[in-house]
């Protein structure tokens, strides 16, 4: 009988495949998993069973008596704990009876294929009817030794179990962070999470869709094509279902009227046991506000190239700056000089008695005033080339403080230096629009700070108020006025930038702060201006508070904790 149990053994797939097409033919797998591995368990306790008779019994074959009790039959137990787990499951004994019969198909089909005589042959095939035969009895008398009570109550708590199953993955659905949409075969929406609501502008509580919850817009979005819910979704959707593709993954950029969202799109499908479901999962990441924060990553980091390089620049420009700067004034110096020795000189020179005048051949009219003029231009020329490199020292040394890198440490600040290199670095901003009036303390309290970081955050204001009255004076030769101020109060240092700008509407106020939001047009800004000004003022434990008028202007006011109040 060894023979038997090897061929049993070695054909474990075959009689896994041959009861999965009896099941699909019969239709069994409406209630089943049409996976072969499914099958494996099911096979393998039958086999087992089999290959123990064998052993046990040897060529003589299994029997039925009267006073048997086939739980204790080591052969039969797989039928007692089978009758167990489909009764626990709701199967009803006539479903569990009618696909247990094809299992019996199954493994007689196989013995009729050994390579042995046609005796031998009518011999195994009897002797595994008969296994089949002792466990199918085991398993009625397991399912029909249950009462009406205990087999309720078995059914309760596999109800509860399966229920607790179902809420704990619809709990997993609804709390992923990322939009996750549930699609049938034909690219249409099953389900949505609240992140995918969110998407759209829907408040939506967890569980509605599933649970039948009424509400308009969710019952509206379900069943409908997942390409117009999200048209920019559409292409991808038709191939990845035309395809038959199991997954795809794709990067999207979105514009919607003045925004640009960044999302990536992972598009799988639905991997059930049961093979049932012919759907897929839809993962919708926004990457929007990662990708945004790289750019400014990437941005910081040119900056701070651009400081390092704008400081070794500066250095490199003040040295011959000092240079010239040092001969200017020599010069300046022995024209002084040289002038008044020329004075000297001519007081000695011999004049005609009749005139008064000097001697020709000595000296002519024509050397008198070209020494004249010199005397007049050189001075002139001097004075404007001391201003210019002045002018450039100035230039220089704002440059070289706005460009302090932000991870030096915070230092004693004189916020009116501050304010008047900022604005001296941003000229080409606001002198083009407007003028600049500042009305500065002249004992100003120092604050504490990064350098870089609240010049980097005056410089933002300076740079909105500039773009406010551009835009309300754009094609007009008309300018506007901007307004930079600072003074003490109490313990604290405020600055303050007003501009007649064009104002910032009331729905408007209260975003102004927000990463990204911006009413500039697309492309001149992504609006982190104010967001990274709010930062760095709160970062320093102030304040900053806005009022704004349509039409008319917009006031910034800054208070900063003052580090001393000589």
């Amino acid at each position: 009988m060894q023979t038997l149990a090897k061929f049993i053994s070695d054909n474990e797939l075959w009689l896994m495949e041959r009861i999965l097409s009896y099941a699909k033919a019969q239709k069994y797998t409406d209630y089943t998993s049409t996976l072969i591995e499914a099958w494996r368990i099911s096979i393998q306790g039958l086999s087992e069973a089999i290959i123990i008779a064998l052993n046990e019994y040897g060529d003589d074959l299994p029997q039925f008596s009267a006073d048997e009790n086939y739980a204790e039959d080591p052969a039969a137990v797989f039928g007692v704990i089978e009758a167990r787990v489909h009764r626990e499951r709701g199967i009803s004994l006539q479903m569990f009876l009618g696909l247990y019969k094809y299992y019996r198909y199954a493994y007689v089909d196989l013995v009729r294929n050994m390579d042995t005589d046609q005796e031998r042959k009518l011999h195994y095939e009897k002797f595994v009817e008969r296994v089949l035969d002792r466990i199918e009895i085991a398993f009625c008398s397991e399912w029909s030794g249950l009462d009406p009570d205990n087999t309720i109550k078995e059914l309760q708590k596999s109800n509860r179990q399966i229920t607790n199953e179902k809420n704990k993955y619809l709990t997993i659905f609804e709390s992923l962070n990322v939009p996750t949409i549930l699609i049938d075969e034909h690219g249409n929406i099953d389900n949505m999470n609240p992140k995918s609501f969110s998407m759209l502008g829907i408040t939506n509580l967890p569980g509605a869709v599933y649970y039948g919850q009424k509400g308009k817009d969710p019952e509206e979005i379900k069943g409908t094509p997942l390409s117009e819910t999200f048209p920019w979704l559409a292409d991808e959707i038709k191939n990845f279902i035309s395809e038959g593709r199991p997954s795809l993954t794709i990067d999207k950029e979105v514009r919607e009227d003045d925004d640009i969202f960044y999302y990536s799109v992972v598009m799988s499908k639905m991997l059930d046991i049961s093979g049932k479901s012919q759907g897929g999962i839809v993962l919708i990441d926004d990457l929007t506000q990662k990708t945004e924060m790289e750019r400014q990553l990437w941005q910081s980091h040119k900056l701070q190239g651009i400081g390092q390089l704008a400081s070794g620049v500066s250095h490199e420009i003040n040295t011959p700056l000092q240079f010239l700067s040092q001969n200017l004034n020599f010069l300046n110096q022995s024209f002084s000089e040289l002038f008044e020795f020329i004075n000297k000189l001519t007081e000695h020179l011999p004049k005609n008695i009749s005139d008064n005048k000097y001697d020709s051949n000595v000296i002519s009219p024509k050397d008198i005033e070209n020494v004249d003029y010199l005397r007049e231009e050189v001075f002139l020329a001097i004075h404007e080339s001391q201003e210019g490199i002045e002018h450039v020292s100035t230039i220089v040394k704002a440059l070289n403080s706005f460009t302090h890198l932000d991870y030096e440490s915070a230092i004693l600040l004189d916020l009116n230096e501050v304010a008047l290199n900022v604005l001296t670095v941003s000229t080409n901003e606001w002198k083009p629009v407007a003028e600049v009036k500042t009305a500065f303390s002249h004992n100003l309290a120092k604050i504490t700070a990064r350098p870089g970081e609240i010049s980097q955050a005056i410089l933002n204001l300076i740079i909105n108020a500039a773009d406010s009255i551009r835009k309300k004076y754009a094609g007009s030769a008309k300018q506007g006025l901007i307004t930079i101020g600072t003074r003490n109060v109490e313990e604290q240092v405020e600055f303050y930038i007003n501009d007649t700008g064009i104002g910032i509407p009331n729905e408007n106020m209260h975003h102004i702060y927000d990463l990204f939001f911006t009413t500039k047009d697309l492309g001149e800004s992504v609006g982190e201006g104010l967001t990274r000004t709010h930062t760095i003022i709160r970062n320093l434990n102030g304040t900053i508070t806005c009022k704004s008028v349509e039409g008319k202007g917009t006031t910034f006011l800054i208070r900063l904790p003052a580090s001393d109040m000589d």
